[in-house]
């Protein structure tokens, strides 16, 4: 209940019911009489003489403690609708003109749209600001927090603003000496929130500039520029500090150094690859994440203590992995060989990565049986300090290269007679470890040289120089890439073998087509290419004495030419690509 005071009519104070309590200072029309009487001044029953606050008792549900449902009855109910039904026994407080009822007209709100913006969008503090410092880098002006906390920030400019002076009776300007009076840029904008609202306003701003621009703008920071530059260096993570210099100048129109351009680099580096540190502590959860989608996958994490044994973390040391996919290739592959290298990760966390986590002495103590080569590249390295030249080499191949023992011990014939020296240097080597003379036929491959991990170190250079989830994250869809690419050159070979060992059998066969071969029974034949080069091969046991087939898996030029002759004679049907280990 509230009473309507009419002020201009010497008439009784009229207490009303009104269907809502005001907000605001709304209007009342009641009936006096026979006259109808309108007034915008409305106040509460009891007034508010001591400036007491009276909704303060509502809000605090002091006044409903008392009202109970049998002062109000129970008749009352909510609809669906209206929001609020009676029942016809209450009273209601108002009543229906069923002879006036006006259909409702039509309001055209196309007016509305042109005046307020529909797409106007609220922000939140970070953002508010930030979009001042964009408006002072764009605009190249010098913007200023005068006021920054919580609820409320005052921007105000403090550009330079050019005084040109006052002119004497003489037209001479007269050059002002009062610092104190120099004039200010009005260039302002307040903007402001409630405490518990998370969306700022404007409250005032005004848009005029006086002030000179200027090319040195603080708000354009390293960090500033590191966003804008983020999908840039993304793309391309060397690009020059040069070039990003002349770029951004050119873009903001502003000064920047190379150190401050180095930094924004740096910055957006971090943020398209993350943190270096952060990514450790986020290793577990990668792994789980890599073995849940790569079944089968081997993961083992090293990690040291903290001299403190209360510490919660720990330092990392090393992270092998072995993924499931290419651990079934490699069994399926049936080539038992490992290539054992490394290469120098960069960044502030230098380390290595390893195509085979070892080296000799623990690959001998995990797999005493197993066969150990040398990479010929480092033997010729060494070789060289003592001994240069195209001969030395010629020669150290040739004695990597020979399948027999024969041949073997001629090559080093050869070098004795080349330098002594160098013979002595080379036997001390076990022949073993780098011959093919020496070597069993179990692995299948003609490998001397650690190509394939070379290969692999070389594509994986962008790897190294990032955080270590990134960098193993790149390794694996290298691989993975690979792996199709290759797919697909084998899907498009029309011969039984891949590509590359088609071509090598192709070179085998024009060998073979010089060579002779003679039945000598129990399944071997004799191979002859002349009287001082004959072989004997045994197609029971797939060998061949030269231990070319033995040592590669794929048929030599001996066993082709006697595979040839099989066929003629109908003991075959199956030719030489399908002999292939």
């Amino acid at each position: 209940m509230v009473k309507a005071t009419q002020k201009d009519h010497a008439q009784p104070d009229i207490v009303i019911a009104l269907d809502t309590i005001p907000t605001e200072n709304p209007c009342a029309d009641f009936e006096i009489g026979d006259k109808t009487y309108h007034t915008n001044e409305v106040e509460f029953e009891d007034g508010n003489k001591d400036g007491e606050d009276r909704w303060a008792e509502f809000e605090s549900g002091d006044k409903f403690e008392d009202i109970n449902e049998d002062e109000f009855g129970s008749g009352d109910k909510f609809g669906d609708d209206s929001g609020y039904e009676s029942s016809e026994s209450d009273d209601i407080d108002f009543y229906v003109d069923n002879d006036n009822i006006l259909d409702d007209v039509e309001v055209d709100m196309n007016d509305f749209n042109d005046n307020i913006d529909m797409d106007a969008e609220w922000v939140g503090a970070q953002e508010f600001k930030e979009r001042v410092k964009l408006h002072a880098i764009e605009t190249r002006r010098e913007l200023e927090f005068e006021k920054n906390d919580k609820n409320r920030v005052r921007v105000v400019c403090r550009g330079t603003v050019p005084k040109l002076g006052n002119l004497d009776n003489s037209g001479e300007r007269q050059q002002e000496v009062n610092n104190e009076d120099e004039e200010k840029c009005p260039w302002s904008l307040y903007a402001s929130k409630w405490k518990r609202d998370i969306n700022w306003m404007v409250k005032s701003y005004n848009k005029e500039h006086r002030c000179l621009q200027t090319r040195n703008v603080k708000a354009c920071t390293y960090k500033f520029l590191a966003k804008q530059i983020a999908s840039q260096v993304e793309s391309n993570p060397t690009i020059p500090i040069r070039a990003l210099q002349e770029q951004l100048q050119r873009d903001y129109q502003v000064g920047l150094s190379k150190m401050k351009v180095f930094r924004a680099r740096t910055e957006a580096l971090n943020q398209v690859r993350g943190d270096y540190v952060g990514r450790y502590a986020l290793l577990r959860d990668y792994v789980l994440e890599l073995q849940k989608h790569n079944p089968d996958t081997t993961v083992k994490i090293d990690v040291e203590s903290e001299p403190n044994p209360n510490a919660e973390t720990r330092t990392f040391k090393c992270i092998y992995i072995c993924h499931g996919p290419l651990k079934k290739g490699f069994a399926a592959g049936t080539r038992d060989f490992l290539g054992l290298d490394g290469a120098f990760m960069k960044g502030p966390y230098p380390g290595q990565i390893l195509s085979a986590v070892g080296v000799l002495p623990a690959i001998a103590k995990l797999f005493p049986c197993v066969e150990h080569r040398y990479y010929l590249r480092h033997i010729h390295e060494n070789m060289k300090a003592s001994w240069r030249g195209k001969q030395f080499k010629d020669l150290l191949w040739d004695c990597a290269k020979a399948s027999t023992v024969q041949q073997f011990q001629r090559s080093m014939e050869e070098v004795r007679n080349l330098n002594n020296d160098a013979y002595e240097w080379l036997k001390n080597i076990p022949p073993q470890h780098w011959s093919h003379s020496h070597f069993t036929g179990r692995a299948h491959i003609d490998a001397m040289l650690n190509n394939m991990c070379e290969s692999l170190n070389s594509k994986i250079v962008e790897g190294r120089d990032v955080p270590i989830i990134t960098c193993l994250q790149y390794i694996r869809e290298y691989l993975m890439k690979k792996i199709v690419t290759v797919q697909k050159e084998i899907d498009k070979a029309t011969s039984p073998l891949t590509p590359t060992a088609t071509i090598w059998v192709g070179k085998l066969k024009k060998e073979a087509t010089q060579l002779r071969s003679v039945f000598c029974g129990n399944g071997k034949y004799q191979v002859i290419k002349n009287l001082m080069e004959q072989f004997v091969v045994d197609m029971g046991q797939q060998t061949c004495s030269c231990r070319r087939w033995e040592l590669i898996g794929i048929p030599c030029a001996h066993a082709i030419a006697t595979m040839w002759e099989m066929l003629k004679n109908k003991e075959i049907d199956k030719i030489p690509e399908h002999w292939v280990n």
